[in-house]
């Protein structure tokens, strides 16, 4: 059994050490649990962590650091009676199970099979990887379909945890493309659903995008990374405004047009953009005002068939057209 923190706090007392014996009941640790960022919601007092059962314990903090919310701060490995353990090979049919699911897109069926893997503390870290890896990817579609900000965070927190496990494991790098989509998953439909706070703007825009690019470059054929990248983009001037720091994205008609933002033409717009027209003042200021009227067009045409195939008739073959002239006449 893993334990996560249900609140951001620090810790105060260790009262074991990783590979120590507890019984039932012992506290194992003392931490002090804070309300908001910096601020303890009891000044000066602590609430111990009591053992839920005889085990052996494995610590992810140490005295005095400080926590987030949902990261784990200490395993419990149950003593339990010899063949009471669910075999390797078990746990590997009921993850096959889970990634089977996943394939048909029952993430309800793969993230309890998922969950059912983990409760049972599989010792490959390759085992506990996969299961984390698909349990967030399956948390992270069951919270958009139901709006359950909950749940979106918990898939963040299971995306961030499977990144972290990938590192004790022998899988190719490739593998781990899942595990940053998840993160970026999370974040992008907790924007789409309206559920991000505005104090998370800042963190949580970067890490997305960083994750879904991360995700790309690992597996340059995850079409679905790509659609919810250039989603994301689209998003770019609100977080901004929101105080997030991130390098300019692509174009948001253009990239809703082509549904991607790594295709030619959203790139030889994107570089315009960046060489030239920020280079002014009146190109900056219309690259402001592209930002301010672009993002709700965008959502409509990324939604229509005709209209891409309209816009990128009109507009965004014509505009590569003119920028490779322009591009010619003053080179």
């Amino acid at each position: 059994m893993t334990y996560r923190a249900l609140h951001p706090g620090k810790v105060t007392q260790l009262n074991a050490s990783t590979g120590d014996y507890v019984p039932k009941g012992h506290v194992i640790a003392r931490v002090m649990w804070f309300d908001e960022p910096g601020k303890s919601g009891t000044e000066g007092t602590s609430s111990g962590v009591a053992a839920p059962f005889d085990g052996t314990v494995e610590f992810f903090v140490s005295l005095n650091s400080h926590f987030q919310k949902g990261e784990p701060l200490f395993r419990i490995d149950p003593d339990t009676p010899k063949g009471r353990i669910a075999p390797a090979e078990d746990l590997r049919s009921i993850l096959e199970s889970g990634i089977a699911a996943a394939l048909q897109n029952d993430w309800q069926d793969t993230q309890r099979k998922c969950q059912q893997v983990l409760d049972a503390h599989p010792t490959e870290p390759s085992m506990e990887f996969i299961a984390l890896k698909y349990r967030a990817l399956a948390l992270g579609f069951v919270g958009y379909q139901t709006g359950d900000r909950a749940q979106l965070e918990e898939a963040l927190i299971e995306g961030r945890l499977a990144v972290s496990v990938f590192q004790r494991t022998s899988e190719p790098q490739q593998n781990s493309a899942g595990a940053y989509k998840a993160v970026g998953n999370a974040i992008g439909f907790m924007i789409a659903k309206g559920v991000i706070r505005s104090d998370e703007w800042a963190t949580l825009f970067p890490e997305g995008i960083a994750a879904l690019k991360k995700a790309i470059e690992l597996d340059p054929e995850d079409a679905q990374a790509r659609k919810h990248l250039g989603i994301m983009y689209s998003a770019e001037p609100v977080a901004k405004m929101q105080g997030a720091k991130t390098k300019s994205g692509g174009c948001f008609i253009a990239t809703a047009a082509c549904g991607d933002p790594f295709v030619p033409e959203v790139i030889v717009l994107s570089d315009f953009r960046d060489d030239v027209l920020l280079r002014s003042r009146i190109g900056a200021a219309f690259v402001r005002l592209y930002y301010a009227i672009s993002p709700p067009i965008a959502s409509m045409v990324v939604r229509s068939h005709l209209l891409r195939k309209a816009v990128m008739t009109l507009l965004v073959q014509p505009a590569v057209r003119l920028v490779s002239v322009i591009r010619r006449t003053t080179a």
